[in-house]
């Protein structure tokens, strides 16, 4: 049989949860102020661009599969270097995320509840409207995870890209080389 034992863990010294109260409402007000300069940024965007539909460049992409002309595919990217590069120089993390979430904030986006119009299925699936259909994102979930496989700190299997590549050609999508 088994001695039973009785261990005393002895008390940690805890953090006042005051302490802790400040840091959470530091952290909320600091991304509350991230928010809003997110969305200074998109309507700077959008008052710099007009009608241009600016949130349609795609990083590694070309004029062409951005449907925009090659001046105009031009003066977005340059502004979004702009971004990214003083965005670098604060030592800031994850552009990539922030530029997604900016354009999320235009104008030019649609907004999730635009999306349901209230009718049934079957109807209002005529593509003529601003949303993206199932297809579209498909493709540009499938060009992302191209632009992972294909990223030089990538360490999966070569073959990931190619099999991408693949269900891009098969949807009518090539590569462009730039």
């Amino acid at each position: 049989m088994t001695k039973k034992t009785t261990v005393t863990v002895p008390a940690k010294k805890t953090v006042p949860a005051a302490t802790l109260s400040k840091a959470i409402a530091a952290d909320i007000k600091a991304n509350l102020n991230a928010n809003k300069s997110g969305s200074e940024v998109a309507a700077a965007f959008d008052r710099q661009f007009g009608a241009l539909d600016w949130t349609k460049l795609k990083g590694n992409s070309s004029a062409k599969t951005c449907a925009m002309s090659a001046a105009e595919f031009k003066l977005v990217r340059d502004a979004r270097i702009e971004y990214r590069d003083a965005w670098k120089k604060a030592d800031l993390p994850n552009f990539d995320s922030r530029w997604q979430y900016v354009k999320s904030l235009s104008k030019h986006t649609p907004k999730v509840e635009d999306q349901d119009d209230g009718a049934g299925e079957g109807e209002g699936d005529d593509d003529s409207g601003s949303t993206k259909t199932k297809a579209e994102q498909c493709i540009a979930a499938l060009q992302n995870a191209l632009r992972y496989a294909t990223h030089e700190d990538f360490d999966g299997d070569i073959k990931t890209a190619e099999k991408i590549r693949a269900a891009l050609k098969a949807n009518g999508i090539v590569e462009d080389a730039e």
